[in-house]
């Protein structure tokens, strides 16, 4: 009898695991029947998505996140005299650029020394780039030298073209730093040779990282690097706009208050146009929707060097350090002449 029931009690779980296993491919037929146009019909909802980020009603717009930076109470203080230096800087650069990397380290070198400042000039060699960087480190008197800005510029824009008034501009802003005593961080000034090539050699030697071979200072410190702002002017001609670079290198992005910070600087006190890159036109910029076309426009934009992975500018390469930098290029127009300007709104 015990045998009986036991055969029995056997034969209905194999029917029972016969029919779960029917059942479950029914299930999975179904499944496999839906799955394509469920993933057609997402794939769609998630581009519609993106495309309602531009709108005015889905995003918060430029806002700052830390109170304490207050830049809406900024002041200013590069005055006429400080536009001259510019302008002086400038002429000697149009005959100094033109010269090889040495000649023209060594000079940036000499100048940074006649302010005061503590100089040196780094030659490196990084995949067949060989240049020679000039940098020099003021140390604040009220800082504790943990932690240090830097302010640089490059010898050759992004437009391939002599970054003159960036590196005058550069030159004129360390007198200006050097006649102040309130600065509560170190400030390193930075002229870097052959593009990015001569700010990866840079910021890798300042780490400590990299091939070290390939570098030929034992260069000065500072503290650790909070931020850097990349000063990008081709040519000596006046701008009509400012365009803002800062993706870095595998999709990183800075800190959103640096660059809410150089965007409510520029509107309420230096008053000039700031753009995200370095175009200011776009599609249908007549029409109704011209604000959302622009918008998607950048968001476009930002995410192709975000997909690609590669960084926007020179100072992108800050960022994989966890430095937050930006770059500020001048943008030369012909739209609207009556609102050029130079030195005097650069330098503010």
């Amino acid at each position: 009898m015990l045998k009986t029931w036991i055969k029995s009690r056997l034969a209905r779980k194999s029917g029972i695991s016969q029919y779960n296993a029917a059942q479950r491919e029914r299930i999975a037929q179904r499944i496999q029947k839906v799955v394509p146009p469920l993933s057609l019909l997402l794939f769609f909802v998630g581009v519609g998505w993106i495309l309602l980020f531009p709108l005015q009603e889905f995003n918060r717009k430029t806002y700052i996140s830390e109170n304490a930076l207050l830049p809406g109470q900024a002041n200013a203080y590069y005055g006429y005299n400080d536009m001259q230096i510019a302008e002086n800087y400038r002429y000697e650069l149009k005959d100094v650029q033109n010269k090889d990397s040495e000649t023209r380290g060594a000079w940036v070198q000499t100048e940074f020394q006649r302010m005061g400042f503590i100089s040196t000039i780094q030659h490196f060699d990084i995949d067949g780039e060989k240049g020679v960087n000039a940098f020099a480190v003021y140390r604040a008197p009220r800082s504790d030298g943990k932690e240090a800005l830097v302010l640089s510029a490059p010898w050759i824009s992004r437009t391939n073209d002599y970054n003159t008034n960036g590196v005058a501009v550069l030159l004129s802003l360390a007198k200006l730093f050097k006649r102040n005593v309130y600065w509560s961080k170190d400030i390193i000034f930075l002229v870097t040779d052959k593009e990015m090539a001569g700010t990866q050699a840079w910021v890798d030697a300042y780490h400590g990282t990299g091939d070290q071979d390939a570098f030929s200072v034992v260069m000065p410190r500072s503290g650790a690097i909070q931020g850097v702002v990349n000063l990008d002017f081709p040519g000596i001609h006046d701008y009509e706009s400012l365009g803002i670079f800062f993706e870095g290198v595998n999709g990183q992005l800075p800190n959103l208050d640096l660059i809410n910070t150089i965007n409510t600087v520029t509107n309420r006190l230096v008053r000039v146009p700031l753009t995200l890159h370095e175009e200011t036109s776009y599609p249908f910029k007549d029409t109704a929707w011209a604000d959302y076309f622009e918008s998607l426009y950048h968001m476009l934009r930002t995410m192709r060097y975000q997909a690609l992975g590669h960084s926007s500018s020179d100072a992108g390469l800050y960022l994989r350090y966890k430095i937050d930098a930006v770059t500020i290029h001048g943008i030369r127009g012909s739209t609207h002449l009556n609102a050029l300007f130079g030195f005097f709104k650069i330098g503010m």
